[in-house]
């Protein structure tokens, strides 16, 4: 479980994809430009992941960068297309983490991703029936 204010923080946040140009995407809500990016690189969905943070427990930076470092290693791996990005707390009470977008990565291999690095959620967004597309929180 994870605690109400966590969620809310989650459910709050602005995930940046920095693609040209960058977009951002909010946890439920429609989010075209992301619908254009699985189409151009015809994708049917994407996982939102980084390794900042463990458990939402505030680490020093040094050891956050190395965590992130070894993810990217791992996403390089799988052979998908992927992105950087940053999400952001609009309230400032959590820093910036850096996070990668990836494209056509499975569902239950982000979650296996998010659980290696100690997450408590990942997002993970499907191209629907109409094309259309809005980031689903998936805990883990």
């Amino acid at each position: 479980m994870i605690e109400p204010s966590l969620l809310a923080a989650y459910l709050a946040a602005g995930y940046r994809v920095d693609t040209v140009p960058p977009f951002v995407m909010r946890v439920g809500q429609p989010c075209p430009p992301l619908a254009d990016l699985l189409r151009r690189h015809h994708c049917g969905s994407a996982a939102y992941l980084t390794a900042w943070n463990p458990r939402s427990a505030k680490l020093p930076a040094a050891q956050n960068i190395e965590a992130q470092s070894r993810l990217v290693q791992d996403v390089v791996a799988s052979g998908c297309r992927w992105y950087d990005g940053v999400s952001n707390d609009p309230t400032g009470n959590w820093p910036q983490e850096p996070s990668v977008l990836v494209l056509g990565l499975a569902r239950e291999r982000a979650r296996e991703l998010a659980r290696a690095y100690e997450q408590n959620a990942f997002l993970w967004s499907e191209l629907d029936a109409q094309g259309e597309v809005a980031p689903a929180l998936i805990v883990v």
